[in-house]
Formats: C-alpha cells, structure tokens, sequence
C-alpha cells in the first residue's frame, strides 16, 4: 500500500508541476509570440538586406563596368591629345624653320624688292618717253639696252645678306663662280 500512496503523490505532483508547467506556458505565450513575431521581422531584414546586398552587387558591378569603359573612353581621348599635340609640336618646328627662311630670304629678296637708288632710276628710265615725239611707231628704231648689274649699292647689299644662300654669285670673275658652284655641289 505504500506504494498505492507513493503512486497518488507522485501522480500529484506531476498533476501540479504540469498545471504550474500550463500557468507558466500561459504566462510565457505572449512573451513568445513576441519572440517569434521578432524572429519573423529579423527573418524579414536578413532577407530583404540579402536582397539589397544583392542589388548592390549587381548595379556595383555594372558601374565598374561603366567605369572601366569610361576609363578606356578617356585613355583614347589622351592618345588622340598627344597625337594632337604631336602633331602641333611638328607643325610648329616646321613653321619656326619656315619662319627661319623667309627671314634669310626676305634679308636677301629685299635688296631686289626695295630697290636702290640706281635700281629705281632705271625702272623710271622705262617709263620715261623717248624718241622724237610726233614720229609714228613705224620709223622707230629699237635699239638693245644694256644693263648694268655690277653697281656697287647692289653689290653692297647682297655681300651684306648670304647670298649664297639662295644661289646668287656676288664674285665679279665667271671663274670664281664656277669655284664656289663646284664646292657647293661637293
């Protein structure tokens, strides 16, 4: 009989622990709600930050994309510049050295483009009438004009510019020019 009591209490007591085990259920149910209806909501931002991280990734890659063909867009526009500026260099050293030139050839050009003295009064001597005015074109004779080219003026000048430059002998002798036309071919 003993163990009829033991077996009541016993029963009991489980009897209570599980009522106390329902109260304090009961008492934990909202609690619990709570703590799933948070796990729910942490779920939910885990899966939409997995969603933006996601996003993230592609539109970052897409603009790396973006920004590597910008990158080679830019590194074609800089080879076109130093092509440009290349080019200008050259275009540039080529204009000095024509500068350069026209300098030695306006220093020499201008004694025959700003004559002298002599030079002009022989151009005026061309323009001058002669002859005896009222006779007709018929009778006149022409007669070949010789030119004097040996002034000293002129010499002057084109011994003062480097007329070698542009190939005018100033040596008065046809031998000293056929000197300097030899050592300037060799």
């Amino acid at each position: 009989m003993g163990k009829d009591k033991l077996k009541r209490a016993f029963h009991s007591l489980c009897g209570d622990y599980g009522e106390f085990l329902d109260d304090l259920a009961q008492a934990t149910h909202p609690n619990d709600e709570r703590i799933g209806l948070a796990l729910f909501k942490i779920d939910e931002a885990y899966a939409a930050a997995d969603g933006l991280r996601q996003e993230s990734q592609q539109i970052q890659r897409k603009l790396l994309n973006e920004l590597l063909s910008s990158c080679h867009e830019l590194e074609s526009i800089m080879l076109r510049v130093d092509l440009i500026e290349r080019f200008v260099g050259q275009l540039l050293q080529t204009m000095r050295e024509l500068e350069k030139r026209m300098e030695i050839m306006n220093r020499v050009a201008s004694s025959v483009f700003y004559p002298s003295k002599s030079v002009t009064n022989l151009f005026r001597s061309f323009s001058a009438k002669h002859g005896i005015p009222n006779t007709p074109l018929n009778n006149v004779e022409w007669s070949p004009v010789a030119f004097d080219f040996d002034t000293k003026e002129l010499m002057n000048k084109l011994k003062q510019t480097d007329a070698r430059e542009i190939g005018v002998s100033t040596s008065s002798s046809l031998h000293e020019s056929a000197v300097d036309a030899g050592s300037q071919i060799a």
